[in-house]
């Protein structure tokens, strides 16, 4: 009898690698900070632009590149003016909107934010991509933090 152990990886399964994959990449497991099912607006309205412009899902760093313009956009609005300091103390303050929800920010700056379970499944269109599975950590914050002099 043969035996089958599940992939699992870290950060590396998503839309950019998936179209490569297909129906190989079924079931394999990873950890991400982001995912196209998370249930918000501002997530929502990212995926199905995305998807409509595109055709396929975004990746991991399209979110991210996203919510780096949203959080300028949020705190230069927030600050009223583009002075750095002032930016710099709205997003320090948190509340950022992302498609990973409103982000609170760590005291070295990193987001505090959760981290998923996720596996690749076919969703109602048969296209390959990564589903939240659960949780793994709430509100999860860099344990080195304590330790940055900032």
């Amino acid at each position: 009898m043969d035996s089958v152990s599940k992939l699992y990886s870290v950060f590396t399964v998503d839309a950019v690698t998936l179209p490569a994959l297909q129906d190989s990449g079924l079931g394999i497991l990873g950890t991400q900070t982001w995912s196209a099912d998370i249930d918000n607006p501002v997530n929502k309205k990212f995926v199905a632009d995305y998807k409509a412009k595109y055709g396929s899902y975004p990746s991991f760093y399209a979110a991210q590149a996203y919510d780096t313009i949203l959080a300028i956009d949020y705190a230069i609005g927030k600050a009223g003016s583009k002075d750095a300091d002032k930016v710099g103390a709205v997003l320090s303050a948190g509340n950022i909107p992302t498609t990973r929800g409103n982000l609170k920010m760590n005291s070295n700056h990193f987001p505090i934010q959760n981290i998923y379970l996720r596996e690749t499944v076919k969703d109602d269109d048969g296209i390959v991509t990564p589903r939240i599975v659960e949780t793994v950590f709430e509100d999860h914050a860099d344990s080195y933090a304590k330790e940055c002099t900032l």
